[in-house]
C-alpha cells in the first residue's frame, strides 16, 4: 500500500546488545537509557561556572514568575507590552529589567562591546 508505513523491529545498533528495538528505533530502550546518562554525565562537566550560575537565575526567576511574585511588565526600553527577562547580575536572580526581545538583543550587544544595528 502507498503512503502506509511499514513498522519493523530492528535489532539494536548502538551497543549492539542484540535486543529487539522499539518500533523501528535505531536503539533498544536499555541501550538508550544507557547512552542518555551518559550524555547528561559528560554533559554537567561542559556546564562552566558562569553557566551554572546563569542557570540558576534564571530558574529562580521563573519559579517567582510562576508564583506570581515577579510580575512581567511592558519593555522598560521601548514601551513593547511583549517583554521578558534580563538579568544585569545574575547573583540577583530577582532583580530583572523588562526588556522587548529587540531590546534585549540590543542590550547584550551593548554589553560585549559591539555596535547596536
Amino acid at each position: 500500500m502507498k503512503g502506509v508505513r511499514r513498522w519493523r523491529r530492528m535489532t539494536c545498533h548502538v551497543e549492539r546488545c542484540g535486543t529487539v528495538g522499539c518500533l523501528g528505533l535505531k536503539a533498544c530502550r536499555v541501550c538508550r537509557a544507557m547512552w542518555m546518562r551518559a550524555w547528561r554525565r559528560a554533559g554537567r562537566e561542559r556546564i562552566t561556572e558562569k553557566g551554572k550560575e546563569r542557570a540558576t537565575a534564571r530558574a529562580y526567576a521563573n519559579v517567582y514568575q510562576g508564583r506570581g511574585k515577579l510580575v512581567p511588565k511592558p519593555c522598560e526600553a521601548c514601551g513593547a507590552t511583549r517583554a521578558e527577562k534580563h538579568h544585569e547580575d545574575y547573583r540577583k536572580p530577582l532583580q530583572v529589567r523588562w526588556l522587548c526581545v529587540k531590546c534585549h538583543r540590543e542590550r547584550h550587544r551593548e554589553s560585549r562591546g559591539r555596535r547596536p544595528g
